[in-house]
Order: structure tokens, then C-alpha cells, then sequence
């Protein structure tokens, strides 16, 4: 089961916590178009918890930390305790952009599934791209997610049928109270 709680917040964002608890900033409703690019978004967030990405996450950085003070002790060994969690964090950094990844394809599917076509899959990545075009852009090595454009031609790339009729965003969902 989900949960799906809404929050006011200028940034167009959704993520999910474990045991199903989905978070959907306001400003995300300004970001898609249809119920179509809603959906690629909320089934993305849902197969972050069908694939068990939170807790697999916070599990590998607990199990570091406990190695390194297994290994270092408290006070000794700083210096090589930090750059073992740079490079850890690095490597954190390369797992979650696969999680990500991975959780795109399992709502690419979903969407498909659900509406016969993959039309609207990319409107919030393609939306979101335009309002960031001209800002500085951190390097795709130091972010926790694949970058935009690397989404964009996954969710667009050839085979796929990108040409179905996407169902409008009902009015409404635009007025959802924010908690």
C-alpha cells in the first residue's frame, strides 16, 4: 500500500520513504501536463519501494560506517576514516543514479501497461530541463541521478510508442490540499 502526501515547496520534486510513504511537492503539479506524466512520476517513486532502493540505500551507508569505526576505532585513523567515506560516498553517489535508472525503466513499463503507450513519459523530465536551461549544472559524476537529458532520450528513444493520446490532469488535482 502507499501513501501519498502532498507539500508546499517552489521545487518541483516527489520522493518516497520506506513503508510506501510518497511525498509530492506542490510545485510538481506545475511540471506535468497530463495524468499520463503524474503517473510516469508517482509509478517511478513506487518502484523505488517495489525494488526496495530506500532500504538498500540506508542499509549500505549504516554497514559502512560501522566498518570503518570496527576498523579505525573513534579517534584514531580521522583522516583515513574520511577519505574512505569520500570515495564511499562517490561510489553511493553511482548506486543510486543506477537505482534511478532502474526505477525509470520499471515505470516506463508501468505506464505502458496501464495506458498501452508511453506518451507523456518524459514531459516532467522534458519541462523541468527548460526551467533549469542556463543554470550551472553540476557534473553528472557528483549527482545522485542520472542527468535530465539522459532521462529525456531513455524515456524518448526509438521503439518506443510515444504517440498514444494522454489523458488530461484533472482540474482538481491541481487544488489538492497541501498538508
Amino acid at each position: 500500500e502507499f501513501s501519498i502526501s502532498v507539500f508546499r515547496d517552489t521545487d518541483p520534486n516527489a520522493f518516497i520513504l520506506p513503508g510506501g510513504h510518497i511525498f509530492v511537492s506542490s510545485a510538481l503539479f506545475d511540471s506535468v501536463e497530463s495524468e499520463n506524466g503524474l503517473a510516469m512520476v508517482l509509478a517511478h517513486e513506487m518502484a523505488h519501494q517495489y525494488k526496495r532502493h530506500p532500504l538498500r540505500s540506508t542499509g549500505r551507508g549504516l554497514a559502512m560506517v560501522m566498518a570503518l569505526a570496527l576498523v579505525f576505532g573513534n579517534d584514531e585513523g580521522e583522516w583515513i576514516q574520511e577519505l574512505f567515506l569520500q570515495g564511499f560516498s562517490l561510489g553511493q553517489l553511482a548506486f543510486s543514479r543506477e537505482q534511478e535508472r532502474e526505477a525509470d525503466s520499471l515505470a516506463l513499463k508501468t505506464l505502458v501497461d496501464y495506458y498501452g503507450h508511453a506518451a507523456g513519459s518524459a514531459e516532467f523530465f522534458e519541462r523541468i530541463n527548460v526551467k533549469s536551461s542556463g543554470q550551472a549544472v553540476i557534473p553528472v559524476f557528483y549527482q545522485s541521478h542520472p542527468g535530465i537529458e539522459e532521462r529525456i532520450a531513455f524515456l524518448n528513444r526509438p521503439g518506443l510508442d510515444n504517440q498514444g493520446t494522454k489523458t488530461k490532469l484533472h482540474p482538481a488535482i491541481r487544488q489538492v490540499q497541501v498538508e
